[in-house]
């Protein structure tokens, strides 16, 4: 979750149900009155967003729910624009040490098989707080009035 340029907020449901991620994420997006949230329906993504969109539309929130579907082209997008932002002093994060690790084993190699830039966590890490952070953070860019931004991936 961010407010203009820093990271306000980071929350992680891993094994946790649908039904409680959702009921969580909804009591965050009313809380900090959230007006857009990025949901990367890749994957696990798009029935997750279809009932969170339910449950927005029953809760009569007033945030404007995206579909963000990660590609290899929007990855290198939206880490570019990442990695140009922490270049440039633009992002302010928190010293969150999950978050620090992924960044840390965050790399960038070149398919000769697909012949692209490939961005992911070494081999044994992941990358969804990386993949978390680089989306909020382009929606802030794109979305440039202030406000909260939200992404949620599954």
């Amino acid at each position: 979750l961010m407010n203009g340029n820093k990271v306000i907020g980071m929350w992680s449901w891993r094994k946790d149900t649908f039904e409680n991620i959702i009921n969580q994420i909804v009591k965050l997006l009313q809380e900090y009155n959230v007006f857009k949230c990025w949901v990367e329906t890749n994957g696990l993504g798009s029935p997750f967003y279809e009932f969170l969109f339910k449950r927005v539309r029953e809760q009569r929130l007033r945030v404007s729910l995206e579909c963000w579907t990660t590609t290899n082209a929007s990855k290198q997008n939206i880490v570019e624009q990442l990695v140009n932002d922490f270049a440039m002093n633009n992002i302010i994060i928190p010293n969150d040490k999950e978050l620090m690790l992924q960044l840390d084993h965050f790399t960038c190699s070149y398919s000769t098989k697909s012949k692209a830039i490939v961005y992911g966590g070494e081999n044994g890490f992941h990358d969804d707080y990386v993949m978390s952070l680089a989306i909020c953070n382009y929606n802030r860019v794109v979305n440039t009035p202030s406000g909260h931004y939200h992404t949620t991936t599954v």
